[in-house]
């Protein structure tokens, strides 16, 4: 009678597992349609952040901070805005020191007594040449 019992649940366990399966195959095939579908259509399937990014920046261009005005109390402002815009146009500022020409640039006024030891240590240790 055990065995007998044994069985049934085997069999029933077996029919459960085999439903189980059947329904990951299922998704699996619909999952793989739907990447198809997407590759069609040319959207990317790296990552979100294509996913977001890509279709917009197309559209949407980022302000660029308005230009530093040698006031140190206002150099934290100017550097948040500007890591904010390079950060949208981090695939046309790929180094840092791209990124250091962009912030010179946006430098007005004559700030060279309290900068330049800054820029010197940071060409003076460039990882980037």
């Amino acid at each position: 009678m055990e065995t007998e019992k044994a069985k049934v649940n085997l069999e029933a366990d077996k029919a459960r597992l085999l439903g189980e399966k059947n329904s990951l195959v299922a998704k699996r095939e619909e999952l793989q349609a739907e990447i198809v579908a997407l590759n069609i259509t040319n959207v990317p399937i790296r990552g979100h952040q294509d996913l977001l990014l890509r279709p917009t920046q197309d559209k949407l261009k980022a302000k660029r901070p308005p230009p530093f005005d040698s006031l140190k109390e206002n150099l934290q402002r100017f550097f948040i805005g500007t890591r904010y815009y390079q950060g949208f146009y981090q695939q046309s500022l790929p180094l840092d020191s791209d990124k250091v020409q962009d912030v010179i640039v946006n430098i007005v006024e004559d700030v060279s007594k309290w900068e330049e030891p800054l820029f010197r240590d940071f060409l003076k240790n460039d990882s980037d040449n």
